[in-house]
């Protein structure tokens, strides 16, 4: 028969654990949106709002099915698949669900953009180790 040995609790292991740095970086990593210098949200506008211009006024060379080869816009392509899946049967909760994704998509992927831009190099007084003559 074996026999199992749990380890035992020590106060030290229940007491919640610091973290060490300023206050600001604490409360700044918490943030849902981080703040951005100008000139990269200035960027981020620009490429948002090429996307949303797109979407509205852009046209696509569309390479597969009964238009190949046609040029259309963006907003008649989305039509015409919206009309496509009216057709094969699906019914308007899916249609509606499928466009509402769509727009999730394209804010998600705005706010992902947002967070790439806001990365920051941590120093190395912020690493969690706190060691900075190990990370050479």
């Amino acid at each position: 028969m074996a026999e199992t040995v749990a380890p035992q609790l020590r106060h030290e292991d229940l007491a919640p654990r610091t973290v060490e740095g300023p206050a600001e970086s604490l409360a700044q990593g918490s943030r849902l949106v981080p703040p951005l210098p100008r000139p990269l949200a200035i960027l981020w506008l620009a490429i948002v709002g090429g996307l949303a211009i797109f979407l509205v006024f852009g046209s696509l060379r569309v390479g597969a099915g009964n238009w190949f080869g046609r040029q259309l816009p963006v907003r008649e392509i989305w039509t015409r698949f919206l009309g496509y899946l009216r057709d094969q049967g699906a019914s308007t909760v899916v249609v509606v669900a499928v466009s509402v994704l769509a727009g999730l998509t394209v804010v998600l992927a705005a706010y992902c953009l947002w967070l790439a831009l806001a990365l920051r190099d941590a120093s190395p007084s912020e690493t969690a180790d706190g060691d900075p003559a190990e990370m050479a």
